[in-house]
């Protein structure tokens, strides 16, 4: 099988968790839960042909992925419709090794071999994600597209996934911080 000798990562999947803030008021004692962003995670290789992206924000099991170590680069879009509303800063990865320049909290670096959390454009308890504001706060169907350049300068492509797809619905309250639905579209 030729795909066992690439250092060119053909597949790529994304998954997404809702970000929830929990504020107590002690005088009235109440609770309030508010959808605050998402975080993303990316992972790029060779990825069986069964995978897919699920209900949930979710990707299916990648127990099968193949790391390939390789030169490249990695970008994430998100778009709602045709308009792109939020760009995760260029990833640059060397072997296995990824990196890139956070806006929020300077030079981040991570591994290729598995799920890599991305950056965001804010941070809260030692988490970056990407705000509510930053996605135009609207319900609806966005799409999350990666782009891999496999060497563009040496001859080789530029690879780009955009079949990822889930329907958002930002409601506050504690019923959707334990049961967020996203279902693909």
């Amino acid at each position: 099988d030729s795909s066992e000798m690439t250092r060119t990562p053909l597949e790529s999947g994304v998954r997404i968790a809702p970000v929830f803030e929990t504020t107590n008021n002690a005088q009235q004692q109440t609770t309030t839960t508010t959808f605050e962003g998402i975080t993303i995670e990316v992972m790029a290789g060779l990825l069986p042909d069964s995978h897919r992206h699920v209900d949930g924000a979710d990707h299916t099991t990648s127990d099968d992925i193949r790391t390939v170590q390789g030169d490249y680069t990695l970008t994430v879009n998100i778009k709602k419709g045709s308009s792109t509303v939020w760009t995760h800063p260029l990833i640059t990865v060397d072997g296995l090794d990824a990196s890139w320049s956070s806006s929020v909290s300077g030079t981040r670096s991570g591994d290729m071999n598995g799920w890599l959390a991305l950056s965001g454009d804010t941070e809260e308890n030692f988490r970056e994600y990407v705000s509510k504001s930053a996605l135009d706060y609207e319900n609806g169907a966005y799409t999350f597209e990666v782009v891999l350049d496999v060497g563009t300068s040496s001859g080789g492509t530029v690879i780009t996934h955009s079949d990822v797809c889930w329907n958002l619905d930002f409601e506050d309250g504690d019923e959707y911080n334990s049961n967020w639905d996203a279902p693909t579209c």
